[in-house]
């Protein structure tokens, strides 16, 4: 799946950490299952070597001795899901309206 900076999303796995030869790094902080997110970056975790994003709304850093230049461990992006944005249609609302009247 990919994300792009701007996108909102939803957690669908706000499960605590992630291991990597031995060694665990917090992956979960403020993370909330069912929580919509704002994707503000999109690139590959230094974790898992796999697709992975940054949330505008979690400030948290998690500063790790094994990966200095990364301060701020991303999160995987397969814990997240695209947010689907319906367009509200209220036409079949107004047309029972309508026909209500029209019988009355």
């Amino acid at each position: 799946m990919t994300f792009r900076v701007g996108q909102k999303v939803v957690c669908v796995d706000a499960s605590g950490t992630v291991t990597r030869g031995g060694i665990e790094i917090p992956d979960a902080g403020e993370l909330e299952v069912d929580r919509i997110y704002t994707v503000s970056w999109v690139g590959v975790s230094p974790i898992s070597d796999k697709p992975a994003i940054h949330l505008k709304e979690v400030s948290a850093r998690y500063a790790t001795s094994h990966l200095p230049d990364w301060p701020r461990i991303p999160f995987r992006a397969e814990r997240f899901r695209p947010v689907v944005e319906r367009k509200t249609d209220i036409s079949i609302f107004t047309k029972m309206l309508t026909n209500k009247r029209v019988n009355a």
